[in-house]
C-alpha cells in the first residue's frame, strides 16, 4: 500500500469537497475512542469493494484542523482488541500538509467481513461514505486482492521536462512528459478521465495535478484510440502523455529529484494500478529543466 500517495490525493480532494470513486474516505475532527475507531475501521473494510479505504483525522468539513500528536500504542492495542474476529491490515502515517499534520489510517482489503461490537453485541458495520450503519443483507463482492494473474503494468521509461513562459505579471511553468509502459490486460477500456497523475517538486508548495492522455504505441495491433481513451483487445504498449501549466514560484530552486505519482485503471482490474516514480535530474539538460526515470 503506497499510503502517502493515497493520503495526498484524499486530503487534496477532501478540502476541495470532491470525491474519487477509487477511494472510500471517512473524516473525523478528533481521534475517535478505540471502540468507535474499531467500528469505523470495520465499516470501511466491509464497504470498500475494491476501493482504497482511508480514515483521515484532523478535518472538519473542508477545513484542515490537524492532530496534535499521533495515537500511542495503547490506542492501537485497544482499537484492535475491540475487533472480536478478523482484523484488516492497517497502516498509518502523519501527513504534513504544510500547516498541520493529518493522521491517515489505511485499511486493507480483507477476504471476510469484519465484525465489531456495539452495546455488548457483535454486528457487521458498513460505512456508506457519510455514516456508519449495519451491513446490508447482500453478498459482499469478491476480494480484489491482487494475485499473480491480475493484469499489471511495467514502466519502461519516464521523462518530464519544464519550460518557463514569461508573462506580463508572473512567469508560468509548463510541464510535459511521457510514461512508456508495457501492459498485460484483457479486453476493455482505459479512459483518460479515469487516470490521474501528480508531480511533486521541491520548489512548489503543493502537488502539481497533471492532465493525462493515453495513446497506444504506433506499432501495436488491437489497441484503438478514441476521443476518451483507448480500446484494448490484448496485451499492449502505451504512451501516457502528461502536462500542466502552473504559476512559477517567486524563489526558484533547482530540484535534483522529482516524484511522479500515477493511478491507471487497467482493463481487467477493479483496483487501479498505483505507482510512485522517483525521477532524477537529466545530466544532459540544464539544471531544473528535465527529469528522467
Amino acid at each position: 500500500m503506497n499510503l502517502e500517495a493515497f493520503a495526498l490525493r484524499a486530503v487534496e480532494l477532501a478540502v476541495q469537497g470532491r470525491a474519487d470513486p477509487r477511494l472510500l474516505v471517512a473524516t473525523r475532527r478528533h481521534l475517535p475512542k478505540p471502540k468507535t475507531a474499531a467500528r469505523l475501521i470495520a465499516g470501511l473494510a466491509n464497504a470498500a469493494a475494491g476501493r482504497q479505504a482511508l480514515l483521515l483525522v484532523g478535518l472538519r468539513g473542508f477545513e484542515l484542523l490537524g492532530v496534535s500528536e499521533a495515537p500511542n500504542d495503547d490506542w492501537w492495542n485497544d482499537t484492535v482488541d475491540a475487533l472480536p474476529g478478523a482484523v484488516p491490515d492497517l497502516a498509518w502515517t502523519l501527513l504534513d500538509t504544510g500547516d498541520v499534520d493529518v493522521l491517515v489510517v489505511g485499511v486493507g482489503h480483507p477476504d471476510e467481513l469484519i465484525v465489531a461490537t456495539r452495546k455488548g453485541s457483535s454486528y457487521v458495520p458498513w460505512f456508506d461514505g457519510r455514516r456508519l450503519s449495519t451491513a446490508p443483507p447482500t453478498p459482499r463482492p469478491e476480494s480484489s486482492r491482487p494475485t499473480e494473474t491480475v493484469p499489471a503494468a511495467t514502466i519502461t521509461s519516464v521523462w518530464v521536462e519544464r519550460a518557463t513562459i514569461a508573462g506580463a505579471a508572473d512567469h508560468i511553468h509548463v510541464y510535459q512528459g511521457v510514461i512508456d509502459m508495457e501492459l498485460d490486460a484483457i479486453s476493455g477500456r482505459m479512459d483518460d478521465a479515469s487516470c490521474s497523475a501528480t508531480l511533486l517538486m521541491t520548489q512548489h508548495e503543493g502537488p502539481i495535478a497533471l492532465e493525462i492522455q493515453v495513446h497506444p504505441a504506433v506499432t501495436d495491433v488491437g489497441v484503438i484510440r478514441n476521443d476518451h481513451g483507448i480500446e484494448v483487445r490484448s496485451t499492449f504498449r502505451a504512451n501516457v502523455f502528461v502536462a500542466a501549466a502552473v504559476p512559477a514560484p517567486t524563489h526558484q530552486l533547482a530540484s535534483e529529484t522529482a516524484q511522479l505519482v500515477v493511478s491507471l485503471p487497467l482493463p481487467g482490474r477493479s483496483v487501479p494500478e498505483l505507482r510512485s516514480l522517483l525521477l532524477s535530474a537529466d545530466p544532459e539538460a540544464a539544471a531544473g529543466t528535465r527529469w528522467v526515470g
